[in-house]
This record gives C-alpha cells, sequence and structure tokens, in this order.
C-alpha cells in the first residue's frame, strides 16, 4: 500500500531516529545538485518533505498497532503525492503515479483495516514502499525495512 508513496516521496538519504544516517541512494549529479540542508542532502523539495511526513507518521502507526490504539484518520496532505515537486524531475516518470495511486490506496486499506487485521495491512502497505523506493529512489530502504513490526 505504502511502498509506490515512500518510493515515490522520500528523498533520496533520509536520517534515522537516532541521528544516523542511512545508505544515499546512487544517482546521477543532477538529482544532488539542489542545495543541501540538515536532513537531506540533496536539498529539500515539496516532495521529499512530504515522504519525510509519511514516514513519520507510519512510525506512529506502527507504534499505535504495536499498542493496540487507534490509527486515526487518512492524512489529506497525503494525496498530493503526485503534485509534489521532487529534488530531481527525473523521478516523476512513467512508474511514478502507478506506484502513488499504489501508496494512496495502501494507506487508505490500512488505515480502514479492523483492529485485527492491522498488523497484516501495515506489513502490505511497507511492502509497497518498499517496492516502489526499490525502483526509484533506493536510499530510504534501509529505514523503511526498520518499519518491520516482529
Amino acid at each position: 500500500m505504502l511502498s509506490a508513496g515512500f518510493a515515490c516521496l522520500a528523498a533520496c538519504t533520509q536520517t534515522g531516529n537516532k541521528g544516523t544516517t542511512d545508505a544515499v541512494a546512487t544517482t546521477d549529479s543532477a538529482s544532488c545538485a539542489q542545495p543541501a540542508d540538515n536532513i537531506n542532502p540533496n536539498g529539500t523539495s515539496e516532495l521529499a518533505a512530504l515522504m519525510r511526513d509519511m514516514f513519520a507518521r507510519s512510525e506512529e502507526w506502527k507504534k499505535a498497532i504495536e499498542n493496540g490504539q487507534d490509527l486515526g484518520i487518512y492524512p489529506v496532505a497525503f494525496d498530493k503525492l503526485k503534485t509534489a515537486k521532487p529534488t530531481d524531475e527525473h523521478m516523476k516518470n512513467e512508474t511514478f503515479d502507478p506506484f502513488a495511486d499504489d501508496f494512496i490506496r495502501r494507506t487508505k486499506d490500512l488505515l480502514s483495516a479492523a483492529p485485527e487485521k492491522r498488523k497484516e495491512a501495515f506489513t502490505t502497505y511497507t511492502e509497497g514502499c518498499l517496492n516502489c523506493h526499490t525502483t526509484m529512489c533506493p536510499g530510504p530502504v534501509k529505514r523503511i525495512k526498520l518499519l518491520k513490526i516482529e
């Protein structure tokens, strides 16, 4: 579900929860030409900021599932996935929109899942993120794998 969204929205590099930096995706020099900031050495684009929000919400949902809590409502900001400006325009190729649509669908499926089905729905959601990021921007893959619920 979320795989599409994460893959398409994440920046090439993300900072982990404990201040560690995951591997930087291999990209051409054009994709890294934006000014750096403290979170993303490739610069902060609208899409990168949205991806960071998506990851933060995924961490919240993981904790909520582990604690048997409600996940809340669908974040309407996620609807900007297909229109958010990426760090590198080449990221918006012919596979971007299908991954984005898949992410939005998986997110809605997760948030509407019955409590006893949420762990399975979250796994499906994060698998979608991995599918997209493996194809589009592999930098966040390591962090996405940390979302796995044991």
